[in-house]
């Protein structure tokens, strides 16, 4: 049965004389580039609407269209196992082998050699594509907050990222280019690939394996756009373009600062016509807002975009991420009754910083635990381009303290005045267990004769202790220095 006839989208010539933001971004503008893309209202010979969101989809096809399917169908069956899963990403999904097809095919519209050559060098990058980085994801989620949450009315995965609470500096603390990149494949491969198979589970005939992307825009300044933030972008959209192309059904641009229009421009240049085509921009966020309820259940929209749907968080375990820059501030972590506190500190700088762990609450504010990070400065490439850097240490502090109570995080340069300003990661994990919930002494207990408790740490030895009374220390153990720890 031949698919019926369907009007192709405008030219390339056409999407490229699409305007670009304006400068100006403060006003209430609602900037489109979508605007060359949208429906007709006319209807085609077959009755069908001149709708470019369905074009090149199954059902929507030209016969040549449909020709140059049955090509590529016939190709990619040929191929060896490696090639097969380079181009059925989704499969797992349930993603049916033509819709995936096609999304080759509208990437390179309908240019079977073109596709052929792009599945070539798909497979190339899938061998070399790096493995996902060791640093925990909740780290990584703290500094660089992006996530999947909801589905449109579609059944489309809603993907939001805020580049304005992105923390570049803190980033660079615990991960290299080539970790960035495989923290970006894992997303791809793990966490888009879980929220398009609840799609398919709760809409059978759901078939348009995209998502719809909001990019939070709110809190961006002039120095979070820098070259660094522009390589990581252009790295991830070569990645998506190549490897996972058609995946982006809509992109909503909320609260842009007016220094964003000329990084746009920038931006732009990597993306693929179509791909712009398919964003909005709001410079004003009730506007964008609106717009998003119209594409959103009120459950599946988010609470802080006027929903009621909240992120799902683990009672087990927290995670605060603070950067400190040596010799300016401190940080404070505060625990409850019931939770424990572990610390390890990141960093790629190549100066000495000594940090100490001290209780707000207790008298003397003696440390209760001291530590020395060094890095050694061994060269790392980084696995995506020949840049060669020093690569990034984790060292665990080696306590494990308990609620309730607030410890707070100091650090000092430890060799010469030259450490002073730089930075490292300060990663405070709490956890909550149904041991540590039953009722037990606190840290610091409310009696007149405070005794400070502190669990075993991970290296075998007990950190400072102080009776508290009069100021004396009762114990003194070893302060703790690199990552075995060392006496002083």
């Amino acid at each position: 049965m031949s698919s019926p006839a369907y009007e192709s989208p405008p030219s390339q010539n056409s999407l490229k004389s699409i305007k670009s933001p304006q400068t100006d971004l403060s006003s209430s503008t609602t900037v489109s580039f979508r605007s060359s893309l949208s429906p007709d209202s006319r209807r085609s010979s077959s009755g069908l609407k001149n709708d470019a969101h369905k074009w090149g989809h199954s059902g929507y096809l030209t016969p040549k269209e449909t020709t140059a399917l049955g090509k590529l169908r016939l190709h990619v069956s040929s191929l060896p196992q490696s090639y097969q899963s380079t181009v059925f990403t989704f499969k797992d999904a349930g993603e049916g082998e033509d819709d995936c097809l096609l999304r080759w095919l509208r990437a390179r519209r309908f240019k079977v050699k073109d596709v052929q050559e792009m599945i070539e060098s798909a497979h190339s990058l899938r061998q070399v594509k790096p493995p996902p980085p060791q640093t925990p994801a909740a780290i990584v989620q703290k500094l660089n907050p992006q996530y999947y949450l909801g589905h449109t009315k579609s059944g489309n995965p809603i993907f939001i990222s805020k580049p304005g609470k992105t923390d570049v500096y803190g980033l660079e603390c615990c991960l290299n280019m080539e970790g960035v990149m495989g923290n970006h494949w894992e997303a791809m491969e793990e966490g888009f690939t879980q929220e398009l198979l609840k799609s398919k589970n709760k809409h059978s005939a759901f078939d348009d394996y995209s998502c719809l992307c909001v990019l939070d825009l709110h809190g961006l300044n002039s120095s979070q756009l820098n070259k660094k933030m522009l390589r990581v972008v252009k790295e991830q959209a070569s990645i998506d373009n190549l490897c996972y192309p058609e995946t982006m059904n809509l992109m909503i641009l909320l609260s842009p600062p007016p220094t964003f229009a000329i990084f746009y421009r920038l931006i732009r240049a990597f993306l693929p016509s179509r791909t712009v085509s398919k964003i909005e921009l709001y410079a004003n966020r009730s506007k964008g807002l609106k717009r998003l309820s119209e594409l959103i259940d009120e459950e599946e929209l988010s609470v802080e975009y006027g929903g009621t749907k909240e992120a799902e968080n683990s009672d087990e375990e927290r995670v605060i991420v603070e950067r400190l820059r040596l010799g300016k501030g401190f940080v404070d972590l505060a625990v409850s009754q019931g939770e424990s506190l572990t610390v390890k500190i990141y960093t790629k700088t190549q100066s000495t910083g000594v940090f100490v762990i001290k209780s707000t609450s207790s008298e003397g504010n003696e440390p209760l635990g001291t530590l020395e990070v060094t890095n050694d400065g061994n060269p790392d490439n980084d696995g995506v381009t020949d840049e060669v850097h020093i690569k990034h240490i984790e060292i665990d502090f080696g306590l494990t303290l308990k609620g309730p109570g607030t410890f707070r995080v100091e650090g000092k340069a430890g060799s010469s005045m030259f450490g002073a300003g730089h930075d490292f990661l300060i990663v405070g994990t709490i956890t909550s267990t149904e041991e540590l919930k039953k009722p037990s002494k606190p840290l610091v207990s409310p009696s007149s004769s405070p005794e400070i408790e502190i669990i075993k740490t991970s290296y075998g030895r007990d950190a400072n202790l102080r009776d508290g009374t009069d100021g004396s220390k009762k114990k003194k153990r070893g302060s703790f220095f690199g990552r075995g720890g060392k006496k002083s």
